[in-house]
């Protein structure tokens, strides 16, 4: 039998076989998480079934607190669930300090399970290196349905009106922010079905440049009344967006 080129590729002869310009499906049938949006080359993920695979766990105002959990994951044996005390500004997230890459378009993307009804689910992106430092936040309230970036100024602003992206409570969702820390913009967000232009708005630069880092984050922000929790799963970190 004939010799082509491997499975992949696109080049060659083959009797038995034909050529695929992309695995994305076959990696998804495999088990892979990267199945909500497949554009960008993958540089991290997790689905916590080997534990928090080094993640930083971050919480403020007791008894806030994150940690694993064998109930409720979207894929795997493992979640990560949030619990954030009420309060103004307390929080439960996981972070990661990864290897600095070649600049260009950055996505971090993550589900969430909504339980209690209340509280935001929030992804931060930012790199710094000798020359500057970028961040890109965006945040939902998922009953309330709004949608907010962190501006250029260091304050929330609306994304929506509100309503438009009210989520099911108890339902998986599955967010995404990407970056492009090559033009100091951001590009676009994810958000279940909907996609969000955002690639007029300036990201977050007051910060000082430093030495080279990535660093990402995924959590949950309380509600000023009630306690909240919920679930996160399948964290992916990319780079090469489009």
């Amino acid at each position: 039998m004939p010799h082509g080129t491997p499975d992949w590729g696109l080049v060659g002869p083959k009797d038995t076989l034909y050529g695929l310009d992309d695995l994305g499906e076959h990696a998804v049938r495999l088990g892979s998480p990267h199945l909500w949006d497949r554009r960008g080359d993958v540089i991290y993920l997790s689905t916590f079934d080997d534990g928090l695979e080094g993640a930083h766990v971050a919480h403020t105002g007791p008894p806030s607190d994150i940690r694993l959990w064998t109930e409720q994951a979207r894929q795997g044996a493992y979640c990560v669930r949030a619990d954030v005390a009420n309060g103004t500004v307390y929080h439960a997230s996981l972070e990661w300090f990864l290897p600095f890459p070649v600049s260009s378009g950055m996505g971090i993307e993550f589900s969430f399970r909504e339980i209690s009804g209340t509280g935001w689910w929030y992804a931060t992106i930012d790199a710094s290196d000798q020359r500057g430092w970028y961040e890109g936040r965006v945040r939902i309230d998922p009953t309330a349905g709004t949608l907010e970036y962190f501006d250029d100024t260091g304050n929330w602003a609306p994304l929506t009106a509100g309503a438009e992206y009210r989520l099911r409570i108890g339902g998986w969702h599955t967010l995404k922010l990407v970056t492009m820390f090559d033009l100091g913009r951001y590009n676009r967000v994810i958000v279940d079905d909907i996609v969000y232009d955002m690639g007029a708005l300036p990201l977050y630069t007051a910060g000082a440049a430093g030495p080279k880092d990535l660093h990402v984050i995924v959590g949950k922000q309380c509600a000023l009344l009630t306690d909240t929790f919920g679930y996160m799963d399948s964290v992916i970190v990319t780079q090469n967006e489009p």
